[in-house]
C-alpha cells in the first residue's frame, strides 16, 4: 500500500451510523452524507492482497454466504434483483416516507450518475419521472426489455406511443435501442470484481456490525384506520444517503463497498492497467465517493488478473487525474440545471413523465404521457407506475398525517386527493377507505369538536403561499419539453421558476368542510362495503403490491416436519447456545422457515381481515358522528333548527352505529356524546320556542343531500333498534319538551370532563337555563290556569302540584348554578321563585275573596315572607356585581312589600290580630316598598314608574293616619297622625304632579281637604279655623289644572266607550265632591270672618265676608246633579270658572292673612 495510507492531513469524513451531518467542501463543491437506511457496513478493514495475487483463481470462501459481508458481497456481484429496477425509486421513498416531499430528488445512484454524464457521453437516456410535492422520483427505463421484448398486450399503449411519436422525431430505427450486454469479457470482468471482493474481504466477522433499519415513524393512534400497506420490504440496495449536493437534496440508494482502513474508510476499486481511467470513469468514482462520504478511493491495477500494486487517492484529487480531468463545478452546473429543467416542466402529481435521449442525440425531452397518451390508452390497459405511485402517495401522507408534519395540512390533502384519482377503488379497496378517512379527518379534525378547526401543522403563511400558487394556467401545455445537451453545462442556463406545488389551501367555511368529508366518509363507507361484498379475503390480499420473485433465491417449499417435536427442541437449544446478540434473529429465522399455509393461517388471516373492517367502518361512523356533530353547531348558529334537528339523527345514528361496531371506542368518546346531548337540548329548546313542531321527517330526508341517506341507511343496518329513537319523539307538551331539554343536558353535564372548564361550564349554564325555562313555563301554565279558572277544590289541587313543580325545577336550576358559582344566575332563578311564591299567595288571595271570610290569611302571609327571602337573596348575589339585575329585582321586591301592605290594609285580619298591629305591620311594609323604590337607583326609563310607585305608596300612608286620627282621641297623637298625614298628602300631590296624572292628584287633593275638614271640625278658636280654611281653600285652588284636565278627558272623542263610560263616572264623582267641599269651605270662611271682634279688622273682616259671600253665592250658581256626560262637563268648567275667580281672590286677598296668621302662629 501506498504512503499516502500514512497522511494525517487528509479528511477523514466515513459514512457511518452516527449521521454525520458536516459538510465536505472538494475542490469547492459542497457535499454531505447521511445514511437514512442502511443494511451492511463494512466496518472491517479491508485484507490487502499480495502482489502477483492471482484474481483468476477463485478464493477458498468465494461465493460462500457464511458471513453477513460475504452475503452481501454476493448479493452485489451476483444478485440480479438488486440492480436497479423501474421502480427503485418507490421502494425507496416507501422506505422513508418523511423524507418524500422535503428532497428534490429520490433515485438510485447510477440514475444520478447517468444524469450528470449526458453531457459527457453520447450514450442512450430513458428515465421515468413523477413528482411527489416537491420531489421527483427518477426510474430507469428499459426500452429493449419493457417495450421490445414483453407480449404486445404489455406496455401496448406506450409501445404505440414510442413508435409514433419518439422514433419519428428522432428519425431512428429500432438499432438506437442499447440492449444489455452479453459478450464474454462482461462475465469475465464480474467474476473477476467478485473473487477480488471476496479477496478484500477479512476472514473475521467480529467487527461486523448490522445496521439497524431506520423504524418508521409511527405513532399507535386508535383514530386512524390501521395501515392496509405491508411494511416497507426493504430497500434494494445497501444503503439509502440523503445526500446533499450545493442546494439539492437528493435520497439516493446506494451500492457502494466501503472498508475500513485503520481509522478511516476507502472504497475499493479493480482497474486493468491496459485500460487508462478515462473522464466517464473518474467521474463515476468521485460522484460515488461524494454521495457516500468515502475520503479516499483504493485502487488495484492488475494485469490479466494479477495484482502489480495498489494506489490511495483521495476523492479532491480525482477531477485532476491524468487522462480523467473534469471540472467540478461544471458538473454542479448540469446537476442544477437538469434539476430545473424537470422541476420546471413534470409538475403535476400523479402525471408519468419520460425522460428520454438517444444515441448521439443532442436534445434530451420529457414527454408527459399521462397527457399524451391518456386518450390512446385502452380500458385494459394501464400504466404500471399507476397503482405503485397512488401507494406511495398514500404512505407519504399517512406518514405525515402520523408525525404531524409542520405545515403540511394541504400537501396531505392533495396527496390523498391524487391518490384516489390513481387506484381504482373495486381493486384496492382498502387503501381507497383509509385514504377517504383520512380526507375527512383533514376536513373535519377531532379539535372542531371544541371549535378549534385548525389543521395539524398548518399556518396562516401556508395558506397565502398557496392560494397564490393554485391560479397557474397550464392551457397552453403541449406535453413534451425539450433542453439541449450543450445547454446543460452552462452555468444558470435553466433558470428554475417558482415551485408551482398546486395545493388548494383549505379556505373554506366550516359547513363546506362538512360537506366535503361528508362525501369522503360515504366514499371510504362504499368502499368498504365493496370490499367485503368481494368475500372473505386471504392475507395477501392486503398487500397491494405485487409480490416479486427473486431468481437468485430458491423457491420455499411450505411443508410440516414429520419429526417436529425434535427438531423444536434442537432449535431451543440452539437458541440457547447461540450468541446473545443474534438470539432474537435465529428464532425468528427458524420460525420462518417452519411456516406453511395450514386451514389455521387461513382462519387466522381471515379474523385479521375482519377486525380490520371491523374498526375501519367504526371510525368512519365516528368520524360521521365528529362531522355531523360539526354541521349542528352551524345549524344552530345560523337558526336552522330543523337542519340542527336532522344533523343530530345522523350523529346520534352513526355514534350507535359506533356503539355496536366498537363499544369500547364508543367508551372513550364521551365529550362527543356530551356534545350532542347539548345540541339535542339547543335544538329542543329551539323547536319549542319557533313552534316549528311537529316535525315531518320524510320531507327532511327527501330534500337531503344523497350521501347523508346513504349514511343513515349503512347506519341502521348495524343495529335493531335505534337506542336514542326516543329523543326525537318530541311530545306536543310543552313542559314535557323542557323537560327533555333538562334530561339532555344533564346527560351531557355528567358525560363532560369537569376539567375542561371551557366546556363544562357553559353546559352547566344551559341545564340551569332549561330548568329555568321549565320553571318558568309551569308558573305560566299555573298563571294561566289563576286566569281561566273558578279556584274549585279540584282546579286547586292541580295547580298546587304545578306549583310543586315548577318550585322543585327552579330549586334544581339553583342548585346547578351553585355548583359553577354562577352567582348572576342564581339571583335570577331566586327572582323566579320569588314571583312563583307570589302567584301562589295570589292564588290563595282569590280564593280568599270569592268567601265570606276576606280576611288577609296566614298561607297568604307565608308565600309572601318566601317571595321577599327569596328576592333578598337575588339582591344580595346581584350586588355583587350585576348592576343590570339590582334594579329589576329592587322593583319585585318593593312590589311585593306593597301588595303585602295593600292587602294588609284593605283585608286586615281583625278577628285574629288587633288594629293597631295590623296598621304597624302595614306602615312597615310600606316603608320598606319605599325603601326599595329609590328613584335615585333607577335607569331614566324607569323613573315614571318609580316616581307613581312612591306617589301611591305617600297616598296609601296618608289615607292611613288620615284614618287613624278618626278614631284617635288623645290630642298628643292627633297632632303626630295629622303631621304624619299632611307630610305624605304633600309628598304625593308633589309626585303626581310632577308626572302629570292629573285624576290621581284630584284625588288625593280632595283627601287632603277632607283631612283639612276633620281637622276643622275639632277647632274652636277662630283664628285656627281661618287659618285651616285658608289652607283648604288653597287646596282648592290647587286643583284647576287637574280638572282643566279632566274636562279635556271628557271631551276627547278617541276614547273607546268603556274608557268614556269609566271616566264620565269617576268625573261625576270628583266634580261633585269638589263642588261641595268648595261651597263648604266659602261658607265657612264668611262665618269664621264674622266671628272676628276686632274693630279695624272687623271692618276688614266684614268687607272681606262680603266678597266671601258674592264667591260662595256663585258656587251655587251650577245646580245641576244629573251625571250625565254633559252635565258633567258643564260642572267641571264651572267650577273651573268659580275657581279662577277664588284663585284671583285667594292670591290677591286671602293669601296675606294666612302669612300673617302664620307668622303669627310662630
Amino acid at each position: 500500500m501506498s504512503d499516502d495510507i500514512d497522511n494525517k492531513d487528509r479528511q477523514l469524513v466515513p459514512v457511518d451510523q452516527k449521521n454525520d451531518k458536516s459538510i465536505v467542501p472538494y475542490h469547492g463543491v459542497r457535499s454531505m452524507a447521511e445514511v437514512k437506511h442502511g443494511i451492511v457496513h463494512f466496518e472491517s478493514p479491508f485484507s490487502q492482497l499480495s502482489l502477483n495475487t492471482d484474481l483468476n483463481i477463485p478464493p477458498s470462501n468465494w461465493l460462500r454466504t457464511s458471513s453477513k459481508l460475504e452475503q452481501h458481497v454476493r448479493d452485489l456481484t451476483w444478485n440480479t434483483s438488486r440492480r436497479p429496477s423501474q421502480f427503485s425509486s418507490i421502494d425507496i421513498a416507501h422506505n422513508t416516507p418523511d423524507i418524500v416531499g422535503e428532497v428534490d430528488v429520490i433515485s438510485h445512484a447510477a440514475n444520478i450518475k447517468k444524469l450528470l454524464k449526458i453531457p459527457f457521453e453520447k450514450s442512450h437516456v430513458s428515465m421515468m419521472v413523477h413528482r411527489v410535492g416537491k420531489t421527483l422520483l427518477l426510474d430507469e427505463f428499459d426500452i429493449h426489455k419493457q417495450l421490445l421484448r414483453t407480449e404486445q398486450n404489455e406496455w401496448g399503449w406506450l409501445r404505440r406511443f414510442y413508435y409514433e411519436c419518439v422514433l419519428r422525431d428522432l428519425h431512428h430505427n429500432m438499432k438506437c435501442v442499447p440492449r444489455p450486454s452479453k459478450r464474454r469479457d462482461s462475465l469475465q470482468n464480474r467474476n473477476m470484481y467478485s473473487k477480488f471482493l471476496y479477496h478484500s474481504v477479512c476472514d473475521t466477522e467480529s467487527d461486523v456490525s448490522v445496521a439497524a433499519t431506520n423504524r418508521m415513524l409511527t405513532r399507535d393512534d386508535l383514530s386512524l384506520i390501521p395501515d392496509p400497506l405491508p411494511k416497507p420490504r426493504g430497500s434494494q440496495t445497501s444503503r439509502d444517503v440523503l445526500w446533499t449536493f450545493e442546494d439539492i437534496k437528493m435520497l439516493i440508494g446506494t451500492d457502494l463497498p466501503v472498508f475500513r482502513d485503520e481509522s478511516y474508510y476507502v472504497s475499493l476499486r479493480l482497474r486493468d492497467m491496459k485500460t487508462p481511467i478515462n473522464v466517464l470513469t473518474g467521474l463515476d468514482y468521485w460522484l460515488d465517493n461524494l454521495m457516500c462520504n468515502v475520503p479516499e478511493v483504493a485502487m488495484c491495477f492488475h494485469i490479466e488478473g494479477i495484482v502489480k500494486q495498489y494506489e490511495i487517492i483521495k476523492t479532491e484529487d480525482i477531477p485532476d487525474l491524468e487522462n480523467s480531468k473534469f471540472d467540478p463545478q461544471s458538473v454542479t452546473d448540469i446537476a442544477k440545471n437538469i434539476l430545473s429543467f424537470l422541476k420546471n416542466n413534470a409538475t403535476k402529481e400523479g402525471h408519468t413523465y419520460w425522460l428520454y435521449k438517444g444515441t448521439n442525440d443532442d436534445v434530451v425531452k420529457l414527454y408527459d404521457l399521462t397527457a399524451l397518451c391518456g386518450d390512446e390508452r385502452g380500458p385494459s390497459e394501464q400504466n404500471p407506475f399507476t397503482v405503485p405511485l397512488g401507494m406511495l402517495l398514500y404512505r407519504v401522507a399517512r406518514n405525515m398525517w402520523t408525525n404531524q408534519t409542520p405545515r403540511k395540512a394541504s400537501l396531505m390533502r392533495t396527496l390523498l386527493e391524487n391518490c384516489l384519482i390513481l387506484l381504482d377503488g373495486t381493486q384496492h379497496p382498502q387503501v381507497c377507505t383509509s385514504a377517504s378517512y383520512l380526507l375527512s379527518d383533514l376536513y373535519v379534525p377531532d379539535s372542531s369538536l371544541d371549535d378549534d378547526w385548525s389543521l395539524p401543522g398548518s399556518s396562516s403563511e401556508e395558506n397565502s403561499d398557496e392560494e397564490s400558487q393554485q391560479d397557474v394556467d397550464n392551457s397552453g401545455d403541449s406535453g413534451t419539453h425539450s433542453v439541449d445537451v450543450k445547454v446543460l453545462s452552462k452555468r444558470g442556463s435553466v433558470s428554475r421558476a417558482k415551485e408551482l406545488t398546486r395545493l388548494k389551501p383549505f379556505n373554506e367555511t366550516a359547513e363546506e368542510r362538512c360537506t366535503e368529508a361528508t362525501k369522503f366518509i360515504q366514499m371510504g363507507l362504499s368502499y368498504l362495503r365493496r370490499d367485503l361484498d368481494l368475500g372473505t379475503h386471504k392475507r395477501s390480499s392486503l398487500v397491494e403490491e405485487q409480490a416479486k420473485c427473486n431468481s437468485d433465491e430458491a423457491i420455499p417449499l411450505h411443508y410440516e416436519p414429520i419429526r417436529k417435536n425434535e427438531k423444536n427442541a434442537n432449535k431451543n437449544t440452539k437458541t440457547h447456545t447461540a450468541d446473545p446478540d443474534t438470539k432474537y434473529e435465529v428464532k425468528v429465522d427458524l420460525d420462518l422457515q417452519m411456516t406453511s399455509v395450514t386451514p389455521d393461517s387461513e382462519v387466522r388471516d381471515r379474523k385479521q381481515d375482519q377486525s380490520w373492517h371491523v374498526l375501519s367502518k367504526g371510525l368512519l361512523f365516528r368520524k360521521a358522528a365528529f362531522t355531523f356533530s360539526a354541521l349542528a353547531k352551524q345549524a344552530l348558529g345560523s337558526n336552522n333548527l330543523l337542519d340542527l334537528l336532522k344533523f343530530l339523527k345522523l350523529a346520534f345514528s352513526c355514534f350507535g352505529a359506533l356503539k355496536v361496531i366498537l363499544p369500547h371506542k364508543a367508551e372513550e368518546n364521551d365529550a362527543l356524546l356530551s356534545s350532542l346531548y347539548g345540541l339535542l337540548g339547543d335544538a329542543r329548546l329551539g323547536l319549542l320556542k319557533t313552534g316549528l313542531l311537529p316535525v315531518d321527517w320524510p320531507v327532511i330526508w327527501k330534500t337531503s343531500p344523497p350521501e347523508e341517506c346513504a349514511i343513515l341507511e349503512m347506519t341502521e343496518k348495524e343495529f335493531e333498534t335505534f337506542e336514542f329513537e326516543s329523543w326525537f319523539d318530541l311530545p306536543s307538551s310543552k313542559p314535557d319538551i323542557l323537560k327533555g331539554c333538562v334530561q339532555c343536558y344533564k346527560m351531557a353535564v355528567q358525560l363532560c370532563n369537569k376539567k375542561n372548564k371551557h366546556v363544562f361550564e357553559p353546559l352547566v349554564k344551559r341545564e340551569g337555563n332549561a330548568y329555568n325555562e321549565l320553571g318558568v313555563c309551569l308558573m305560566q301554565q299555573a298563571q294561566n290556569a289563576l286566569e281561566s279558572s273558578d279556584l274549585q277544590e279540584k282546579s286547586l289541587t292541580g295547580m298546587q302540584t304545578t306549583w310543586d313543580q315548577a318550585s322543585q325545577a327552579l330549586k334544581e336550576g339553583i342548585g346547578v348554578f351553585e355548583c359553577i358559582e354562577d352567582k348572576a344566575n342564581q339571583a335570577l332563578l331566586h327572582c323566579n321563585l320569588g314571583r312563583l311564591m307570589r302567584l301562589i299567595a295570589q292564588t290563595y288571595t282569590n280564593t280568599v275573596q270569592i268567601g265570606n271570610k276576606q280576611e288577609f290569611t296566614p298561607l297568604e302571609r307565608e308565600y309572601y315572607n318566601k317571595a321577599i327571602n327569596s328576592y333578598k337573596t337575588a339582591l344580595q348575589l346581584g350586588n355583587q356585581g350585576f348592576k343590570h339585575l339590582v334594579e329589576s329585582v329592587r322593583w319585585e321586591l318593593s312590589t311585593t312589600y306593597f301588595n303585602m301592605a295593600a292587602l294588609l290594609q284593605d283585608y286586615a285580619p281583625l278577628t285574629s290580630v288587633r288594629q293597631e298591629e295590623v296598621e304597624n305591620e302595614v306602615v312597615n311594609l310600606m316603608f320598606q316598598s319605599l325603601k326599595y323604590c329609590g328613584k335615585d337607583n333607577a335607569s331614566f326609563a324607569s323613573q315614571t314608574m318609580y316616581q307613581f310607585r312612591a306617589a301611591t305608596i305617600n297616598h296609601r300612608l296618608a289615607s292611613l293616619f288620615h284614618n287613624s286620627l278618626r278614631d284617635e282621641h288623645t290630642e298628643q297623637k292627633r297632632k303626630h297622625l295629622r303631621t304624619l298625614s299632611e307630610s305624605h298628602y304633600e309628598k304625593a300631590l308633589k309626585l303626581y304632579y310632577q308626572m302629570e296624572c292629573y285624576n290621581e292628584h284630584l284625588q288625593t287633593q280632595l283627601e287632603y281637604i277632607a283631612l283639612l275638614d276633620l281637622c276643622l271640625s275639632g277647632q274652636t278658636a277662630p283664628r285656627h279655623q281661618l287659618k285651616t280654611l285658608l289652607y283648604m281653600l288653597h287646596s282648592l285652588t290647587d286643583c284647576s289644572e287637574s280638572l282643566k284636565s279632566l274636562t279635556s278627558q271628557l271631551e276627547d272623542s278617541n276614547q273607546t266607550s268603556d274608557q268614556q263610560t269609566s271616566l264620565l263616572k269617576e268625573s261625576h264623582t270628583i266634580s261633585t265632591i269638589m263642588e261641595t267641599k268648595l261651597q263648604h269651605t266659602l261658607l265657612q270662611l264668611v262665618k269664621v270672618y264674622k266671628q272676628i271682634n276686632s274693630r279695624k279688622s272687623g271692618k276688614e273682616a266684614s268687607s272681606k265676608a262680603d266678597d266671601m259671600k258674592k264667591l260662595y253665592a256663585a258656587s251655587l250658581g251650577h245646580g245641576k246633579a244629573d251625571s250625565d256626560s254633559a252635565t258633567v262637563i258643564s260642572r267641571c268648567k264651572f267650577l273651573l270658572t268659580v275657581l279662577t275667580q277664588v284663585t284671583c281672590f285667594y292670591q290677591e286677598v286671602l293669601q296675606k292673612d294666612l302669612e300673617v296668621r302664620h307668622s303669627l302662629m310662630c
